[in-house]
């Protein structure tokens, strides 16, 4: 395979697919997404730069050969989780590919520099976390930033965006239990603080409510000192259990979004003598093997597609630096994997 094929399945010409594949700038988004549905409808994956014929010039822009991962405002051990581990092993991957190393770096506030900002020592920043700060460093704006899987709630224009389509998510979520048959469906989150996981309920219950479903939403009250990445206690969870299972006009189905939310729900509904999937149809969103693993019986789950989440943020990354006067602040969704409909359930 070469690149020659994806060119002209690309409708371009084999230079541009050369400078989109080694990061070199002057490639538009319209052109550098027709080259991505060429490169994977015929399952092309460009060699290593150490591997490719010829001298692989450095893309412009770069100086260190580094680049930082910046958890702002939370807790290293969000690393660990399932979703987050993948999409961090696709931009080292991907980084390496380039030629570029990945370091990590923490930051309690946008007010905090790391060394590697306030020293210059990273060629750009992907940054995961919480930031409420309305006005960041100055350090922070003169590097190329993009924000990734992010929780906060205000965009910041310095930087540009790649993130799941939640809104996408939530309707998705609302066609599918649509498909199955049922009724009346609700949205379930004992995260209220998490504002990704607000617009997929708000997108899932107006595209339930569109489709003549009856949609309830069940959310458990914000706490002002619980931060995002932290969890509701049990408690909270057990009283959101049952608003759920006492309300008069009980749902057939419900949309949780997130897999660990759904591993703190099964036990219980357990307790009440409910059996996920069977008495309650439960779908889920994460599609993380570790712990879907743990459910039993185990529920259907949307693939937020991190892989992608991953490789779209390196790419848009290399774009700003290899293209520095393009104005910041680019929003790019990543949308879920298809989720195919199982058999409908009678009801």
């Amino acid at each position: 395979m070469s690149i020659v094929k994806v060119a002209k399945m690309a409708g371009v010409t084999h230079g541009t697919v050369s400078r989109f594949i080694n990061s070199r700038g002057g490639v538009s988004e319209e052109t550098a997404q027709r080259i991505r549905q060429a490169m994977a409808k015929l399952n092309y994956q460009p060699k290593p730069p150490e591997q490719r014929r010829g001298k692989t010039a450095r893309p412009a822009g770069l100086r260190t050969g580094n680049v930082c991962l910046l958890l702002v405002g939370a807790p290293r051990e969000v690393l660990d989780r399932p979703g987050i581990n993948t999409t961090v092993a696709i931009i080292e991957a991907e980084l390496r590919r380039r030629g570029l190393s990945l370091f990590l770096a923490q930051a309690g506030s946008l007010k905090d520099l790391p060394p590697c900002v306030s020293r210059r020592k990273t060629d750009g920043l992907l940054l995961a976390g919480e930031a409420s700060d309305s006005a960041p460093a100055a350090a922070y704006r003169s590097l190329p930033a993009v924000w990734l899987l992010s929780s906060h709630t205000r965009p910041h224009e310095w930087a540009d965006h790649v993130l799941p389509d939640n809104e996408r998510i939530g309707a998705m979520a609302a066609g599918y239990l649509a498909a199955q048959g049922h009724q009346r469906v609700a949205f379930y989150n004992d995260q209220p603080e998490h504002p990704g996981f607000a617009v997929r309920g708000a997108a899932f219950c107006a595209a339930a409510r569109q489709r003549g479903l009856e949609c309830q939403s069940f959310v458990a009250e914000p706490s002002g000192d619980r931060p995002v990445w932290g969890f509701g206690p049990n408690a909270a969870c057990v009283k959101l259990v049952e608003r759920l299972l006492a309300t008069a006009s009980r749902p057939q189905a419900v949309f949780v979004p997130t897999d660990e939310q759904v591993l703190r729900l099964y036990p219980l509904l357990a307790r009440r003598s409910v059996v996920p999937v069977r008495d309650l149809g439960v779908l889920s969103c994460d599609n993380q093997e570790v712990w879907l693993r743990q459910l039993d019986p185990r529920p259907p789950s949307i693939d937020l597609n991190f892989e992608a989440i991953g490789r779209r943020a390196v790419e848009q990354l290399m774009s700003r630096i290899t293209q520095p006067d393009q104005p910041p602040g680019t929003r790019i969704l990543v949308p879920p994997k298809p989720l195919e409909p199982e058999p409908a359930a009678s009801h």
